[in-house]
């Protein structure tokens, strides 16, 4: 599978999604590359975008909401429990 060259970025389909590049997501992006991204969401269902370095949690927060309206659900106090007592065995290992 080669890369595809396209207006905003480079797609590299792969057997499951497609690799991104040449794109900066800490960068503003505009209405037309939020639109094509969503296009190629829908037609790879994955999308690896490569050498972002770290994005802050707001525009984590901003480029989700690309998407939709973004819901937090809270996992039950007990699931974090089990999830810690874990952690704790994992350090003591």
């Amino acid at each position: 599978m080669g890369e595809i060259s396209e207006e905003f970025y480079q797609i590299k389909p792969l057997q499951l999604g497609a690799e991104i590049s040449g794109i900066d997501l800490n960068e503003p992006v505009s209405e037309h590359v939020i639109e094509k991204i969503r296009q190629d969401v829908y037609k790879y269902r994955l999308l690896i975008f490569k050498q972002q370095g770290v994005l802050s949690t707001d525009r984590q927060v901003e480029i989700t909401q690309w998407f939709g309206q973004v819901s937090v659900t809270l996992p039950s106090s007990r699931l974090i429990l089990n999830v810690n007592r874990a952690m704790r065995n994992i350090v003591r290992a």
